[in-house]
């Protein structure tokens, strides 16, 4: 069975902790001196206190060599495609798990979360509310990214983050999968499902004949979808797997002729009419 990179590392630290103990433990000896007189009693003192510091030291390198063969006889037991323990994705439970479970739980949870609707909302419209699917929008779930990140977890963790989640239980750690949207697919959608029915044309201002004279009857702005801040609004909160209804920017379309473009035809027209008068 091929050794992981962390089992491989855990090995070799374990063998540098095993020959730096083993030396330790063989050189480290206790020679009682020859006192004589009162100063025999402070002589086994210091040799009392040298004896239980060595004992500590090595029931402290005992204890890191214990850890660090557990961790390495935990990794070789482990498969080389199984996740590292504590690892969460989106609620489910990967610790120490074959990749290959996890992914067939990641295409269950990706079935269920592409058929999902969502709330498409355009405040400035009206109410106006689409309820699509996540997959007519393009979104979709990485699974293969997703399965990468996970592996991540296990090959950052260094020896002694991994001899501590022996002795205290691994550190549990929260993933969420990776996202992905098509933009084209999303674009298309939102010109063929959502741009007609926001679509209000402006309507330009015009001359209105009253008797001997025009009024200017006032024009009025219109709306549209603005298409590409959509797909860039709702690509960045799909790859975030939001829930919450998503609003829908609306522009302001504007008249092509305004009422002060013509209330200066107005005031040349009755300057116009006013010398003709005069001629007559």
């Amino acid at each position: 069975m091929r050794l992981s990179g962390s089992c491989a590392s855990a090995w070799s630290c374990w063998s540098s902790i095993s020959r730096s103990w083993s030396r330790s433990s063989t050189s480290t000896t206790i020679t009682p001196k020859r006192t004589t007189g009162g100063s025999d009693h402070t002589a086994r003192h210091h040799r009392n206190l040298k004896a239980s510091k060595t004992v500590a030291l090595s029931l402290t390198g005992g204890a890191l060599l214990c850890g660090a063969a557990a961790v390495t006889f935990a990794g070789l037991a482990r498969q080389d495609d199984s996740l590292a323990p504590g690892v969460r994705m989106a609620g489910m439970d990967w610790g120490g798990k074959p990749a290959a479970i996890a992914r067939a739980e990641l295409e269950g949870w990706r079935s269920a979360r592409l058929a999902e609707r969502i709330s498409l909302e355009a405040p400035g419209a009206g109410g106006r509310r689409w309820k699509p699917r996540r997959s007519e929008l393009g979104a979709d779930v990485d699974v293969d990214a997703t399965l990468r990140l996970a592996r991540t977890v296990g090959e950052q963790r260094s020896l002694v983050e991994q001899v501590v989640g022996w002795f205290n239980g691994p550190e549990r750690v929260e993933l969420q999968p990776v996202w992905r949207v098509d933009e084209a697919a999303l674009r298309r959608f939102l010109k063929a499902r959502v741009a007609p029915a926001l679509a209000r044309p402006a309507r330009d201002a015009r001359l209105h004949v009253e008797g001997a004279g025009f009024r200017v009857v006032p024009g009025a702005p219109g709306a549209a979808l603005d298409v590409e801040a959509a797909v860039r609004a709702l690509s960045a909160a799909l790859r975030e797997g939001r829930e919450d209804p998503l609003a829908l920017p609306v522009r302001i379309v504007r008249p092509r002729v305004a009422e002060e473009d013509l209330r200066g035809i107005t005031g040349e027209v009755a300057r116009f009419r006013t010398r003709y008068s005069e001629r007559g």
